[in-house]
């Protein structure tokens, strides 16, 4: 069932796309098949540390997911499968509310719109771009020693140079 459920999420993925909630439930299901087998291993063989087991693999599951990135795989991904043609396809509200991580994967689009298509930005897509990029370059201000954070630092990064590039 686990197998069935993961097939069809992943089906749905390739024809509404990605997001943090789907990235969730194939991380559920790991989880689960991860914890289904301990069972059965501790059903098979009596002495298995089955509390050890799923402290640790749960443990570092969440870890994982944790430091994956979720916001940049859902644009790279969202992204990538878009042909510029088919913009509208894409859920421009839902990815324009993507934290910093997402700046790289954004910035990158906008690279290949400008290079695929020709146009301005303004003309060639639906999504505003100046605005995210505005968003995320103002939550990436005022970092000092102890507020720091690589993800807010490498996303106002990315958007210094959307703006660099889009003057």
């Amino acid at each position: 069932m686990i197998a069935s459920s993961a097939f069809r999420m992943i089906l749905y993925i390739s024809q509404y796309q990605l997001t943090f909630l789907r990235i969730f439930v194939l991380w559920s299901l790991v989880v689960i098949f991860m914890m289904i087998t301990g069972i059965v291993i501790f059903i098979l063989k009596p002495e298995f540390p089955l509390l050890k087991y799923t402290i640790v693999t749960i443990t570092a599951l969440y870890i994982i997911f944790s430091f994956s990135h979720p916001d940049y795989l859902i644009a790279k991904y969202n992204y990538g499968q878009n042909n510029f043609s088919n913009e509208n396809r894409l859920d421009s509200d839902y990815l324009n509310e993507l934290c910093g991580d997402a700046a790289p994967a954004i910035l990158d689009y906008t690279e290949q719109l400008k290079e695929e298509t020709g146009l301005s930005l303004v003309k060639a897509s639906t999504m505003d771009f100046r605005s995210y990029f505005s968003r995320v370059y103002n939550n990436g201000e005022d970092m000092d020693a102890r507020t720091f954070n690589l993800s807010k630092y490498l996303g106002k990064n990315a958007a210094a140079e959307f703006f660099n590039e889009n003057k």
